[in-house]
């Protein structure tokens, strides 16, 4: 299976983390939205869209967004559609027609790298449809697998000719309507639930996947989405809409560090469109020179050449104009010459990696624009007019992509080359930036020739305090060193076999099934979002072994040696079935269930012994042997538009709007010495009796010397459980810290009277 870079990882692992902190924050419906505020400290964005959760992976163009897509599918199922058993329907939307065969093929291709992770997590039980095989889908297609519908945005749009059959009668679906809730299906004009496409959909409460989501987001799709009944959106793009809830954002950095992008890009701008095309084929002969010392792997370096429009116009550079001057001018064999635009597509059936492939120069308007990938592209000559709707910032895309994503030893093939035929180099300059922009890049991420790019996102320390001493809470062996939750907390002698199983053990999912929801009356326009459908789904039973041995797999608590894990779950089970409420049937069915109250058990359990711990060791804490770093210069990835007087660096991470409320008031008090935003996972934490460390939003010092330790919470998280935690131990932290510190939480009402008791320190 393809090896994850570490970006990919964090992906991964950051959404696991939202899913989690989404099912223990469930008060009824909005754990996904408390989960992603606790996450980012943003606001959750409904987005019209009612509870269905639906958030946004960033990732630029060239990052590997598909197969993130489908590692990321398994934690889906697992972490949240845990009621389906890893089966059922997967609605994975794309743009444009090119993109949905190009996936197509990939996720059929049992050999390609998206398929060996989908088949390794699901146990070789995935099928993959199009649109018109959906028409005639069975009911064990979605009950027996994790069932993948591949379609355009436009395959369900009423508007579209395509669209009209999702939601068309269909007897040969009727299979799926036989007993289940048909109170939320849609109906003909007579009240008769329509046997059709769409209402098959609703039933199975499908995760639905987005590629490139900037492309859905109508008011047309939205009501779309409704209709659909999914249990969970998630979209991946390069460039998010702002109303996105992005809740990983990869940046250009970090696939540069992983050789993954042919970044920086070099530029040429040349005014005559015939030396723009002789400059970049040289370049492109050039490459290719380079390219045969690099022994370790076949590059053939290909050039995308670029032109105004297909159709004949004198005034125009066509696409037959660019190849005649290709073949008579610069005499290459029209051998090596491929069209690909929207009427001549020569590449099909054409393998460009092949050692025995000719092409190396590809003509095109725009069909390159999206989906076709190919890392031997290395060249981009454009000669469009600059002013026209088909720029240069369409395209670039196209040859970002690293060859196996893997440095080269020749220096020349790391990098990429655009050439264009511009009135002037900065008109230029400024579109490749925009290109970039369109693909998820920043500005810094391109570079002019030989100018060299500085390192982004540091920011220098702009107080000369040097004696500042946030204190970690520290514990004593030899030396002092900072406390350690399962080492200190939990401790050797907490033995899990031992412990006893949880009373009032529930298992089944029948919470959300049963809840309804209103809709205006009247109102035909607007759909709320639907429910789950009451839908059995067969499930071959366990065996007690069987059981044990997923748990083994499922519960992933590394802190445990197995054989003490699998004696708990052994008790577990073994009480479960004396009780005669769960046979071995119920509890395979309910498998994911059963993992989950396991872990929440499991967490409850630890912070019991935890807490005790805490209490028993608070005498023999420090406070004043290890504190927080405070280098010269530090790097901040996500910076806050605002620049404040105050903040003890030269820029302040992201802020929410309510957040920068508190910092603007905080920047403007004249017996402040310096603040500085806290990062999450970064800086300064307490470490508490709950596994998580506790990073607070801001420290303050005031010019008399005291520190303030501030978190802020919105409105809604107030009166959580995660919030009092905060509350007591952030008070705790204050108490042994001694008299020059604080710990203060806040909210919006409780903003002016913070700023009111720092005056006076």
């Amino acid at each position: 299976m393809l090896q994850l870079k570490k970006y990919q990882k964090r992906t991964i692992d950051e959404l696991d983390n939202y899913l989690e902190e989404s099912r223990n924050l469930a008060n009824g419906k909005d754990g996904h939205n408390l989960a992603f505020y606790k996450i980012t400290n943003i606001t959750y964005n409904k987005q019209g869209l009612d509870n269905i959760p639906f958030v946004c992976i960033k990732i630029p163009t060239g990052g590997g967004k598909t197969v993130v897509a489908c590692h990321v599918l398994y934690s889906l199922f697992t972490k949240y559609h845990q009621s389906k058993n890893e089966r059922g329907l997967v609605v994975w939307l794309v743009p444009t027609d090119a993109i949905r065969t190009q996936t197509l093929n990939a996720l059929r291709n049992r050999e390609h790298p998206y398929r060996e992770v989908l088949d390794h997590y699901f146990s070789n039980n995935v099928k993959v449809i199009d649109f018109k095989e959906a028409l005639s889908i069975k009911k064990a297609d979605i009950e027996d697998n994790l069932c993948i519908l591949v379609a355009t945005f436009g395959a369900f749009r009423v508007t579209d000719k395509e669209g009209r059959k999702a939601y068309a009668d269909n007897g040969g679906l009727l299979e799926h309507f036989q007993n289940i809730s048909q109170e939320n299906l849609d109906k003909d004009e007579s009240g008769q639930v329509k046997y059709s496409l769409m209402n098959v959909i609703k039933i199975a409460n499908p995760i639905i996947i987005i590629d490139e989501g900037h492309n859905a987001k109508t008011d047309l799709s939205v009501d779309m989405l409704k209709n659909m009944n999914p249990s969970f959106i998630l979209e991946y793009t390069a460039t998010p809409r702002p109303e996105s809830n992005i809740i990983v954002n990869v940046t250009a950095a970090e696939l540069k560090e992983e050789k993954m992008v042919k970044i920086p890009i070099y530029l040429s701008n040349i005014a005559q469109w015939q030396e723009t095309i002789r400059e970049g084929v040289a370049k492109r002969i050039e490459l290719e020179k380079t390219a045969k010392k690099e022994k370790s792997e076949y590059i053939r370096p290909i050039a995308l050449i670029q032109a105004e429009q297909e159709k004949e116009d004198p005034k125009k550079v066509t696409v037959q104009k660019i190849a005649e001057f290709l073949k008579s001018d610069l005499k290459i064999d029209a051998s090596e010459i491929a069209i690909k635009t929207g009427t001549q597509d020569e590449l099909v059936g054409i393998d460009l990696f092949s050692k025995k492939c000719p092409i190396r120069y590809i003509i095109t308007v725009s069909a390159l624009k999206e989906g076709w990938d190919n890392s031997f592209a290395y060249v981009l000559i454009s000669v469009a007019n600059i002013g026209s709707r088909i720029s240069v910032e369409q395209t670039i895309g196209r040859v970002i992509r690293l060859p196996n994503a893997k440095e080269k030893v020749q220096q020349d093939l790391n990098v990429s080359y655009v050439y264009t035929s511009s009135r002037n180099f900065k008109e230029a300059a400024s579109n490749l930036e925009k290109g970039l922009l369109a693909n998820g890049y920043s500005k810094q991420d391109f570079k002019e020739l030989t100018k060299q790019i500085k390192k982004i996102n540091l920011y220098k320390k702009t107080n000369s305090d040097n004696n500042i001493k946030i204190p970690f809470i520290a514990i004593k062996d030899e030396v002092f060193r900072k406390i350690v939750f399962y080492e200190d907390l939990i401790g050797e002698k907490f033995n899990l076999s031992k412990q006893d199983p949880p009373e009032n053990f529930d298992l089944y999912y029948d919470q959300d099934r049963t809840q309804k929801i209103d809709v205006k009356e009247g109102d035909e326009l607007t759909r709320s979002a639907q429910t789950k459908l009451e839908v059995v789904y067969d499930n071959h039973d366990f065996s007690k072994e069987q059981l044990l041995n997923w748990l083994d797999t499922h519960v992933l608590k590394k802190e445990y040696s197995q054989e003490d894990k699998r004696k708990y779950f052994e008790n577990l089970i073994d009480s479960l079935l004396k009780s005669k409420k769960y046979n071995l049937s119920k509890l395979s069915i309910n498998c994911y269930k059963l993992k989950s109250v396991i872990e929440s058990s499991i967490n409850d359990l630890e912070v019991n012994t935890s807490k005790a711990n805490f209490a028993k060791l608070e005498k023999s804490f420090s406070l004043d042997s290890i504190f927080q770093e405070f280098p010269d210069e530090i790097e901040i990835d996500n910076t806050s538009d605002d620049l404040f007087t105050k903040h003890l660096y030269e820029r302040a991470g992201k802020l929410n709007s309510e957040e920068r409320e508190l910092a603007l008031k905080i920047d403007q008090l004249d017996n402040i010495e310096w603040w500085y935003r806290n990062t999450e996972k970064k800086d300064f934490y307490i470490q508490g009796w709950q596994r998580d460390k506790f990073y607070p939003d801001f420290i303050l010092k005031t010019k008399s010397g005291k520190y303030l330790i501030v978190e802020y919470k919105g409105e809604n998280l107030l009166t959580n459980e995660d919030t009092k935690y905060k509350i007591e131990l952030g008070q705790k932290w204050g108490s042994l810290a001694g008299k020059n510190y604080e710990f203060h939480l806040v909210n919006e009402n409780k903003m002016d009277e913070l700023i009111t008791h720092i005056k006076t320190l």
